[in-house]
């Protein structure tokens, strides 16, 4: 009896963080995303990066005007707009397209993001109804103590539990517009295809580019499966007559992840993975069907049908 005693008290010390981190997830809690330093941030690529193609894919490449990364600074975010200005046409409108669902931004210079089970607080939200929620948590932040903790295997290795009183909050709007980009949300949830809405969303904002040279800029946390999703999905829209597996290519040797492998693993991460891959093929298959007709028929209706 005493050994099955010792037994239930050891087990109890080892399942009681794990309860904790599992309530915390339930309930939501600040997130440490990345330090203050101004640096590029990780995972930062752009297609002027010399890759090893033959003539007409660096010619594919070079006129993309694309570049991902993970989550910007706020300091970071003039050195990243100077940076693209230097590999942009001249006169080009650059432009910070956040994929990010999940609410974030700045606090005393560090990025934040508020966080629950599988990254998906705001599952669902639209991208207006994603920043008005952020604005609210981080203005009623200033004079507060906060702790933000860094979460996933990366961050954890990188980052350390940032804990201080609150004297500077930011939105990564006023961020990025502040040091000369255009900013633009999508409502992308983490790990997963983007919502039928939010791909209608991401189309019209193509079809409304203006006629002038631009540069897109693309981030979500980390700069890997959202980024590399729209940089592929742009790279389609660009060039619908190359064939997908060339785009997906160019796209992971760039540095980007490779979504059309989908995933063999056995964890949850592997269904969405594996539907991210399919669902890639079907809107490939889209714009070959509606490019001429300019998407007259949306996505979430075409998708409807398919």
């Amino acid at each position: 009896m005493r050994i099955f005693k010792m037994f239930l008290t050891a087990l109890g010390c080892l399942l009681l963080p794990l309860l904790a981190a599992a309530t915390a997830e339930a309930a939501g809690q600040w997130r440490l995303d990345g330090n203050a330093d101004a640096v590029l941030p990780r995972n930062f690529r752009s297609c002027r990066e010399e890759i090893p193609v033959d003539a007409a894919a660096a010619e594919e490449q070079d006129d993309l005007c694309i570049s991902g990364s993970g989550q910007p600074s706020a300091a970071a975010m003039p050195l990243l707009y100077q940076r693209l200005k230097r590999d942009a046409p001249v006169g080009a409108t650059i432009y910070m397209v956040d994929l990010r669902q999940e609410s974030h931004g700045y606090v005393n210079g560090r990025s934040i993001s508020w966080y629950m089970l599988h990254n998906w607080a705001n599952q669902g939200l639209t991208a207006e109804a994603v920043e008005a929620d952020e604005e609210k948590r981080l203005a009623a932040l200033p004079g507060q103590g906060l702790t933000a903790v860094p979460l996933g295997k990366a961050d954890i290795q990188e980052l350390t539990a940032y804990t201080a009183i609150v004297h500077a909050v930011m939105t990564e709007r006023e961020a990025a517009e502040q040091a000369g980009f255009h900013y633009v949300r999508f409502a992308a949830a983490d790990q997963a295809w983007p919502a039928p809405p939010v791909v209608d969303a991401f189309l019209a904002f193509y079809k409304n580019l203006p006629a002038g040279p631009v540069w897109l800029h693309f981030h979500c946390h980390a700069g890997h499966g959202r980024t590399t999703t729209f940089m592929i999905l742009y790279d389609i829209l660009r060039h619908p007559d190359v064939p997908l597996e060339a785009i997906a290519a160019r796209q992971r040797q760039l540095g980007g992840s490779d979504i059309l492998a989908g995933s063999l693993a056995d964890n949850w991460q592997a269904a969405y993975a594996n539907d991210r891959a399919a669902k890639l093929r079907l809107f490939y298959a889209y714009v070959q069907a509606e490019k001429a007709h300019d998407f007259a028929i949306s996505w979430s209706d075409w998708l409807t049908s398919h």
